[in-house]
């Protein structure tokens, strides 16, 4: 069963929420599950290339934004199940700074369109 595309849009709009440099300032539990658990299904499940292709041409998105979600995806998965695959990472390295920095700018093309 297909998601509806307007559904697919809060849920990407939810996934990218869950990212950015304002983790910086929440607890280890938060930050675990923002990330550990809501970001990371939802790069699966609505980061992925033909979600956002699709997104894209019906005007959800840009292609700016588009381009720049599937960086993001791309740079959380290569970390999933690395060294830095934990919260004293995601505080301190700068993979994880650049993901968060990412998220962020894409909220703002966002907010912007």
């Amino acid at each position: 069963m297909e998601i509806p595309l307007d559904k697919s849009y809060d849920l990407y709009i939810d996934t990218i929420n869950d990212c950015g440099i304002f983790l910086l300032n929440k607890s280890d539990e938060e930050i675990e599950y923002r990330i550990f658990e809501e970001f990371i299904i939802g790069a699966h499940s609505f980061l992925y290339r033909g979600n956002l292709e699709k997104l894209n041409l019906a005007g959800y998105i840009t292609k700016e934004v588009m381009d720049k979600s599937i960086i993001l995806r791309d740079k959380v998965l290569l970390l999933d199940n690395t060294d830095e695959w934990n919260i004293f990472s995601v505080r301190t390295s700068k993979s994880w700074r650049d993901i968060m920095i990412l998220a962020d700018e894409i909220k703002d093309k966002i907010s912007k369109s």
